[in-house]
């Protein structure tokens, strides 16, 4: 159910392996004019490389020598890392191309969002949480705004349709694609994306 919206949260929720190199910030791709930060690519490409850990990579070595889909696993890992990050930004950017504005009433529920999450710590725990993985509340907000416009798309396609969930996750997805499409949103990558594994 709502895969794509679920996994923001998890991110969110689940990302306790955190980030330890604490290089300069450099920016490893832009969606649009929004960058994505070295630190905040981490964050996505360690929970993808968590979820990815029940396979056959059971290693540093592993990631840097076996191969998934024709591509070094670190290189696959990163692409569906990007991809996640491209969404999650694609889904405000839509929302706002789509001349939508959040009334108080979204901002209340995007509110909410976030301290359902935050709730989960203490404040040190927070903070810490933050801290560990090198990212900012400022980007823990994107994730809650970026959740919220995901779950408005999807209640509204399926406000317009009496099928199954999976035909609407597939309705709901089809309509992100078309459109990323339509308003040309699309991850652009720097240098600084090949120094990252």
């Amino acid at each position: 159910m709502k895969n794509k919206i679920l996994c923001l949260v998890l991110l969110i929720i689940f990302a306790l392996s955190g980030c330890n190199d604490k290089n300069i910030e450099e920016i490893v791709a832009y969606v649009g004019e929004t960058p994505i930060t070295s630190s905040e690519f981490r964050f996505y490409l360690d929970n993808v490389k968590e979820q990815m850990q029940g396979t056959e990579l059971s290693n540093d070595e592993d990631w840097q020598n076996k191969e998934i889909d024709g591509k070094k696993a670190i290189e696959a890992a990163k692409e569906r890392a990007l991809d996640i990050a491209t969404v999650n930004l694609a889904y405000i950017e839509i929302y706002e191309k789509m001349v939508r504005t959040l009334t108080d009433d979204d901002k209340t529920k995007i509110e909410t969002i976030k301290n359902d999450m935050v709730s989960q710590y203490s404040k040190d725990g927070y903070d810490e949480f933050l801290k560990t993985n090198n990212i900012t509340d400022e980007f823990i907000d994107m994730l809650c705004k970026s959740t919220y416009c995901a779950e408005i798309f999807y209640n509204e396609i399926a406000d317009k349709t009496d099928a199954p969930s999976e035909k609407i996750d597939e309705l709901f997805e089809d309509f992100i694609e078309e459109k990323m499409d339509e308003y040309d949103i699309e991850a652009v990558e720097t240098e600084a994306i090949k120094k990252i594994n």
